[in-house]
């Protein structure tokens, strides 16, 4: 688009213009990036290009990366965030030590590293899209539910987070 187009356009545009959301979007996406156990990247494909977005899992909460230095058993924090963002990878089929390889026709989708099916809700309150994650499109359990039966992760509704302990 041109600069005096877009100009034209913007001009007319007031606050009545919705917030881009991808509530209620499913599809497939490629996880690119793990952060800890409710955290990721992934690209999907929408209007026929691809975009990258930084997801938060609806359901639970994980222990944080990083959490504040002065916190109570901090190694312990860091600990339970690593075993969580492992059991997320492992969940989604996402080894981020694989070489990159570029997607053919003829691969399997299973195979694909860290393809999965993606339920978007809501965003939270930090613009994230909330997300239900499936290994496989049609799967009856969610990578979600696993995460919360396992044990690592506190289940979360969006309102005041529990702190964490090991459950298993």
């Amino acid at each position: 688009m041109n600069c005096c187009f877009t100009k034209r356009i913007l001009s007319g545009v007031d606050d009545s213009i919705p917030v881009f959301s991808l509530n209620n979007y499913e599809g497939y996406a490629k996880i690119t990036s793990v952060y800890d156990g409710d955290t990721f990247k992934a690209v999907i494909i929408l209007h026929g290009r691809p975009l990258k977005f930084t997801f938060r899992t609806i359901g639970y909460d994980s222990a944080e990366m990083k959490p504040s230095l002065g916190m109570r058993a901090r190694a312990d924090h860091i600990h339970l965030a690593r075993l969580a963002r492992d059991m997320f990878k492992e969940e989604c089929g996402f080894d981020d030590r694989a070489p990159f390889r570029l997607w053919n026709p003829f691969m399997c989708r299973n195979k694909v590293n860290g393809l999965v099916w993606i339920e978007c809700g809501k965003n939270d309150k930090y613009g994230r899209p909330l997300v239900t994650v499936y290994r496989r499109k049609g799967d009856k359990q969610s990578v979600n539910q696993k995460m919360i039966e396992s044990g690592i992760v506190n289940v979360y509704d969006g309102k005041k987070k529990d702190s964490f302990s090991l459950k298993i």
